[in-house]
């Protein structure tokens, strides 16, 4: 079922992108650090939900309110990949949650293991947001400007959920997206230039 059409969902995600998307060039910079440290406060206290991180930083003697902003930040115990990746799957997700209403993502396993966690579809989102923040501060249009993605698309990658399993497909009921073109990285080189000078983006 696409998330969209959980009304809910809909909202968050059309809030963030109305109101979010260009907040650093309307805000002033006191502003955004009040922004700032409102996230990372709210950060936190939603990382106290999640069993891996509840557990390190009780073992650290912290509490939610011992974080006040980003200045605080280094109260914080290490988090490293070896913790993540030892980790039950229940322990990687808030308390009183199934694994089910999660996608599985995973790095490419590059340097070793792969890590793999949970994600769910408003984060998908709204990590979108933040690409067409990015794009935006060059001048490009997400829906408008044509566009090649070269992208780590293995199976359960980041990039494979928010390009072709989840976010992107999501969208495309709503946009045409017909601007847009996505490889993977292990795709055939002169296949892939062969198709970006066809597109020509």
């Amino acid at each position: 079922m696409n998330p969209l059409l959980n009304p809910l969902l809909l909202a968050n995600v059309a809030r963030e992108y109305l109101f979010d998307t260009n907040r650093v060039w309307r805000s002033t910079k006191e502003e955004l650090e009040r922004y700032r440290d409102k996230a990372i406060k709210r950060i936190v206290r939603h990382a106290f939900t999640v069993p891996l991180y509840h557990r390190k930083y009780k073992a650290a003697g912290l509490t939610p309110n011992d974080i006040r902003g980003i200045k605080d930040i280094e109260k914080l115990p290490i988090v490293t990949k070896n913790d993540l990746r030892n980790a039950a799957p229940h322990d990687l997700i808030p308390n009183g949650r199934k694994t089910g209403g999660f996608s599985m993502v995973s790095t490419s396993g590059s340097t070793g293991r792969p890590v793999t966690l949970f994600t769910e579809p408003y984060t998908m989102f709204k990590t979108l947001i933040g690409f067409v923040r990015v794009i935006r501060e060059h001048g490009i249009s997400w829906r408008k400007t044509r566009m090649s993605i070269i992208a780590d698309l293995s199976a359960e990658s980041a990039e494979e959920a928010y390009f072709t399993g989840t976010a992107i497909p999501s969208l495309k009921p709503f946009f045409s997206l017909e601007n847009m073109q996505t490889f993977h990285v292990g795709d055939d080189p002169e296949r892939i230039i062969a198709e970006i000078e066809r597109f020509n983006p």
